[in-house]
């Protein structure tokens, strides 16, 4: 799904460097259709990766601002796929979703039992197994908790 974003990105810039361009940017301008996509995909391809080689420049005003539009585009694409990285990576910790789950069934056995709000506040102040492997049911998770927070859980 990335590299067809990817490529129809850079192909609908590169048409629209075709016509903010005109013939007189980068190719002859008797070249053939061909000829110039093929400097347009490669003017969009090192203006978006931000390489930028320099042996074809924009040299007008309107292509000059459409450079710059697409390197601030350039770099919100390395800035999104870069953080999207990042999120994948921090969000697929086996800890952290087992630390997450520890947590929803705490609360969720909280629900269902209909536990005053000040003593679930408690209760997971308190909890000191959220790491735990060998935790499987609610019997378990409350006797991990002090006695008087079992005690008050039991009561509700």
């Amino acid at each position: 799904l990335f590299v067809l974003a990817a490529v129809l990105t850079v192909h609908v810039t590169a048409c629209i460097w075709l016509r903010v361009a005109g013939d007189n940017e980068g190719v002859e301008p008797d070249a053939s259709i061909a000829r110039r996509l093929t400097a347009a995909v490669y003017f969009v391809t090192t203006t978006l990766t931000s390489v930028g080689y320099g042996d074809i420049v924009a040299q007008s005003v309107g292509t000059r601002i459409y450079s710059c539009i697409l390197q601030c585009t350039g770099i919100i694409v390395v800035v999104y796929i870069s953080a999207m990285s990042t999120a994948f990576f921090v969000t697929s910790d086996p800890l952290t979703a087992l630390v997450a789950e520890r947590k929803r069934r705490l609360h969720a056995l909280m629900q269902s039992a209909n536990v005053p709000l000040s003593v679930q506040k408690e209760a997971f102040c308190m909890y000191p197994s959220l790491l735990d492997f060998t935790l499987r049911s609610s019997r378990d998770i409350l006797g991990e908790l002090p006695p008087f927070l079992q005690d008050e859980i039991r009561r509700c």
